[in-house]
């Protein structure tokens, strides 16, 4: 269909006269839809409510500083910029450089998904279960 087509249908459709028993039902629809629109909506944000919300909030943050502890002067500690490091990590059989040789090794019990096998395995159990 062409534009001109479809204009000259929704024209028809257009003139074609309403009877009136349609009129007067969807006039009534209209108007219990505008009803249902303008009830009157109750005010959640009132200033006693945003009062309170406030208070809450105020309690929580001055009971949340008093929870920490002051920090105490007597108590400092110095941390030496001196390294801490070793010699022996330079060593080639030293504890750690086995560790990173043994990460990097496959492993034998680690297997690629094989989501059909896993299913076979799955509908196996199942008969299993329910002894079919």
């Amino acid at each position: 269909m062409n534009e001109e087509k479809l204009e000259r249908i929704l024209s028809k459709i257009g003139q074609t006269a309403v009877p009136p028993e349609a009129a007067r039902i969807a006039e009534l629809a209209s108007r219990r839809f505008t009803a249902t629109l303008n009830l009157p909506q109750p005010r959640f944000f009132s200033p006693l409510r945003l009062l309170a919300a406030a208070a809450v909030i105020a309690v929580a943050f001055v009971a949340g500083r008093w929870s920490i502890p002051s920090p105490s002067f007597n108590t400092a500690t110095f941390t030496p910029a001196v390294s801490t490091r070793s010699p022996q990590l330079k060593n080639e059989n030293s504890f750690w450089q086995q560790k990173a040789i043994a990460a990097m090794q496959p492993r034998p019990y680690a297997q690629s998904a094989n989501f059909t096998n896993q299913l076979n395995a799955y509908k196996q159990y199942l008969k299993e279960k329910h002894y079919e």
